[in-house]
């Protein structure tokens, strides 16, 4: 599936938050995702495992670097704009 909605962001965060099959995966299915879809995805290579919380952070990061309204990405993520502010924050510092 999340093949399938790689290139629809609406679809896709829909897919990551309410399927909980994409809470945690597998290391090595991040890895062939991120392959497959030219994604980006964080994970740490030493678990085994990888929590879609990174996920979601990274799809934060690129609805505000493309420019996309608050609301947009509160709708998308559930996230507060408290949490928005927050990796917005770490974003500019990089």
């Amino acid at each position: 599936m999340y093949i399938k909605y790689s290139k629809e962001k609406e679809k896709l965060v829909d897919l990551i938050q309410t399927d909980d099959g994409f809470q945690n995966m597998k290391t090595e299915t991040v890895v062939m995702l991120n392959t497959l879809t030219n994604s980006k995805l964080k994970f740490n290579e030493e678990k085994e495992e990888t929590s879609m919380c990174l996920g979601r952070r990274e799809l934060i990061e690129k609805m505000l670097m493309n420019h996309e309204t608050m609301d947009k990405i509160k709708e998308y993520t559930g996230y507060t704009q408290e949490k928005i502010d927050e990796i917005a924050k770490k974003l500019s510092a990089r």
